[in-house]
């Protein structure tokens, strides 16, 4: 039994070590300081080739039906005309009793900067990245040697709300007994986080995409 306590009290003090941003908080001072900064780096993309990013609140502003939010910007030019799939692996920031991960979502653009339709393919949670993540798949059709740009940004309609649930699994010794632990673990949506990009040619055929715009 001393045991099991003393490794309570280890991940007590290091969760308690562990600062993170309030999303909340760090909304309102956005409002406040919405900026256009000027350094904005543009990323180009390769086919089957993940990159591995942060959303920080030291990047850039962009504004969706009124609400904020940190964005990134890939630049990628198809050698075909054909249907392609765009996924963003979130990654949880998982040390600690807070645990938070952002809700990704994109806009993609032509060469003149109008709007390309895109329709989710997929939503998901699983640990093929290390930590939870929570996957998004977008399909779209994009022409030959036509250039298009894929903006990355999270939702921040619901800051600091619960947006995944699951239960961990663990084991404790005590009395001459091993004990089974369940934890329940709740994610709450941030703005900013850890995430993969990675874009691939689509398996959906062009008519179904057509048909689902």
């Amino acid at each position: 039994m001393k045991k099991t306590l003393s490794y309570l009290i280890i991940i007590l003090v290091i969760s308690s070590c562990s600062r993170k941003i309030n999303p909340t908080t760090a909304y309102s001072e956005l409002k406040v300081n919405e900026v256009k900064k000027d350094n904005l780096i543009l990323t180009e993309l390769e086919l089957n080739n993940p990159i591995k990013a942060e959303l920080k609140i030291e990047d850039n502003v962009m504004s969706n039906d009124s609400v904020l939010s940190y964005y990134h910007e890939y630049k990628y030019t198809p050698n075909k005309t054909k249907n392609y799939s765009v996924e963003i692996f979130s990654l949880c920031n998982c040390f600690g009793f807070k645990k938070y991960i952002f809700n990704p979502n994109i806009k993609i653009l032509d060469k003149n900067n109008n709007e390309i339709k895109n329709k989710i393919e997929t939503i998901s949670y699983d640990y093929q990245k290390g930590p939870i993540s929570f996957n998004k798949k977008w399909t779209f059709e994009s022409v030959k040697n036509e250039p298009l740009t894929i903006i990355i940004y999270s939702e921040n309609n619901k800051l600091g709300e619960p947006i995944h649930k699951f239960e961990a699994y663990t084991t404790s010794f005590a009395a001459g007994m091993i004990i089974p632990i369940v934890a329940p673990i709740t994610i709450k949506s941030s703005l900013v986080g850890k995430y993969y990009i990675e874009l691939t040619e689509s398996t959906v055929p062009n008519n179904d995409l057509k048909s689902r715009s």
